[in-house]
């Protein structure tokens, strides 16, 4: 399918603040620098002095989500933030990572008539900035993705749910959706490590195509604070890793794949 020209079409960047990051102003200066042009805006449910001396600061405008219902519920209002601004595209922005100047562009170029989502690579970063050789659980991500990388597969439901049923290869932050085509819930829900695999799964199911940039485009940080990490460092994701699993596969399927892939997990608690 021929791309469609998004010459027209407005990218916007929401960033999904909470509470304090020492990384905030970072993630901005990336979003700043894009080589084309993009809206920014900030959501946030934990307003604060270091949100809104950020914002002040970069004259970007703060949105507050009134509910305190979870990381998913944020995810899906800081996504109907952008869409509400009119936007075609938006990427929710985590406060700790950060962006290539070329991220938009890129999106941009490999953009396409039946995207849903667009999402490119990337590399991880620890707190200092400096980047973290790859481990076995990024690589086997990259695995997962590879039939990804043919855009003529992009469109079939099939390759999409197959590179999801082995693990969620996608970053949530490196993903640019299209705004017209999103549900208003689509991350929302009890679960809180896998709230973004979860939200894939639902959009695998739709007519459509993940369109798959494979360039490290942004830094996803690791560090102690981040919540993705406390919940391996609690033990609290292999029963939403089992959850997952069994939408895709038999339940005796289902528990050798948690198993496998909690081991996995294991490299991120050693670093």
């Amino acid at each position: 399918m021929k791309n469609k020209s998004v010459s027209h079409m407005s990218h916007t960047f929401v960033i999904c603040a909470y509470q304090t990051s020492p990384y905030l102003e970072d993630c901005i200066r990336s979003i700043k620098a894009q080589t084309r042009p993009c809206g920014l805006m900030i959501s946030t449910s934990t307003p604060n002095d270091t949100i809104r001396e950020m914002a002040e600061k970069y004259d970007i405008p703060v949105i507050e989500n009134p509910e305190k219902k979870g990381i998913g519920y944020d995810f899906d209002f800081a996504l109907q933030t952008g869409i509400q601004s009119g936007a075609d595209l938006v990427t929710v922005a985590h406060q700790d990572d950060c962006y290539a100047p070329g991220f938009s562009a890129e999106v941009a170029r490999a953009w396409r008539e039946d995207t849903l989502i667009a999402f490119t690579d990337y590399r991880e970063i620890d707190a200092k900035g400096a980047t973290i050789p790859e481990n076995r659980n990024l690589k086997i991500k990259k695995i997962l993705l590879f039939p990804m990388r043919f855009r003529a597969l992009q469109p079939f439901r099939p390759v999409r749910r197959t590179s999801l049923a082995f693990g969620n290869g996608i970053c949530c932050p490196a993903v640019t959706f299209a705004a017209k085509k999103m549900p208003k819930k689509l991350f929302a829900g009890k679960m809180k490590s896998n709230v973004d695999w979860s939200a894939w799964e639902i959009l695998s199911r739709k007519k459509g195509s993940f369109t798959y940039i494979p360039k490290a485009l942004m830094s996803h940080r690791i560090h102690e604070e981040a919540t993705t990490n406390k919940m391996i460092y609690e033990h609290k994701r292999t029963a939403e890793d089992l959850a997952m699993f069994r939408r895709f596969w038999p339940e005796c399927i289902a528990k050798c794949l948690c198993r496998f892939y909690s081991k996995a997990e294991d490299t991120v608690t050693k670093r």
